[in-house]
């Protein structure tokens, strides 16, 4: 077992102010990305890149308390992707895939202790993927499922091995249902739902589209109902009923960071403004139960989901991750990894 150091502190107080910026360039300063809210709603932790003139990139996990604003750098090196960490249900675990793509480990934040997974890596990468990806506690925290080139694995924690659950998963996306003890999964252009235990599957929705390109990534969502899903296909978002097997279309939208957090208070997403899908973005909330869509807020957003009650947190160009009202609209700056600063709370 490894022990790292967790470096906490506070930034100066400062103002927000959101910016137009070319996500294409400036790769020597840093940047921001992958933020993932854990479930207890008290932390998030998110990904600091940079690439340093003549030098490798850096890419590190950073955490940020939600309740007192501290962020803290950590020594952990992982490498970009889809899903490339995930918080134990009680946010006091970080899993996540190192840097080399070799293995999948924990770092427990009370101890600041790191150990790794049992795994067995490929040998490279499969089908052009990652060695490893896609990284997801199960809600109980029995399981940690991963992605090991095209094999989606899952790991239980009491028997202290991975077992392989799906070979040949078609998408990186991938996700558990809230029970704990099954997965649903994009295989042949159909969702399925699998026990992990006993390893039964079922087709619970086939879904009818002009190409199958547009069912390759349906970026799976989980529900408040543990008997509805959301999924992605064809720029348009839908509830699917695990029991009767019924998809409903809820919203369009059309963004370059397709991402949702499905909460009590609503869905949120990104859509594009005026056209533009990649730089600028309308933070956008659906309420399923009136079926209508408003508008929060207009930026150059990404990696948008709920933090506490009806803030959403959110990057804002590069580096700067701010935290919205959901009900107005207004912003607050959290941190920016370029100006090193950071807003407490007071």
């Amino acid at each position: 077992m490894k022990y790292f150091i967790l470096l906490p502190f506070l930034f100066v107080l400062c103002g927000c102010q959101g910016h137009d910026s070319d996500i294409d360039s400036e790769d020597h300063k840093p940047m921001v990305s992958e933020i993932c809210v854990a479930p207890t709603r008290t932390m998030a932790a998110f990904i600091v890149s940079q690439k340093p003139p003549q030098r490798p990139f850096d890419i590190k996990i950073w955490t940020l308390d939600l309740n007192s604003g501290a962020v803290a750098p950590t020594t952990l090196e992982t490498s970009l992707g889809f899903t490339p960490f995930s918080w134990s249900p009680d946010a006091s675990v970080l899993a996540y895939k190192s840097h080399d793509e070799s293995s999948i480990r924990l770092f427990d934040l009370r101890s600041l202790s790191e150990s790794v997974v049992s795994a067995s890596a490929p040998s490279k990468a499969v089908d052009n993927r990652p060695r490893f990806n896609t990284v997801h506690f199960s809600p109980t925290g029995k399981y940690l499922g991963y992605l090991s080139g095209n094999t989606l694995r899952i790991h239980n924690f009491a028997a202290r091995q991975s077992m392989d659950a799906v070979h040949a998963i078609e998408s990186d996306n991938w996700c558990w249902l809230a029970n704990g003890e099954e997965i649903l999964f994009n295989k042949d252009a159909r969702l399925h739902r699998m026990n992990v235990s006993s390893g039964k599957s079922e087709v619970v929705y086939s879904p009818k589209l002009d190409s199958k390109d547009d069912f390759q990534f349906p970026y799976l969502t989980l529900s408040p109902d543990p008997d509805s899903i959301g999924f992605y296909a064809g720029k348009t978002f839908y509830a699917l009923d695990l029991n009767n097997k019924s998809a409903d279309p809820l919203f369009t939208c059309d963004h370059w960071f397709t991402e949702f957090d499905w909460r009590e208070s609503g869905i949120v997403y990104l859509d594009a403004a005026n056209g533009n899908r990649r730089k600028r973005a309308r933070l956008m909330v659906f309420d399923p139960s009136t079926k209508t869509s408003r508008e929060i807020a207009v930026g150059p957003f990404a990696f948008a989901s709920w933090a506490q009650g009806d803030t959403i947190i959110a990057r804002s160009g590069r580096s700067q991750i701010v935290l919205i009202d959901g009900r107005t609209g207004a912003s607050r700056l959290l941190f920016d990894a370029q100006a090193g600063t950071s807003n407490t709370k007071p």
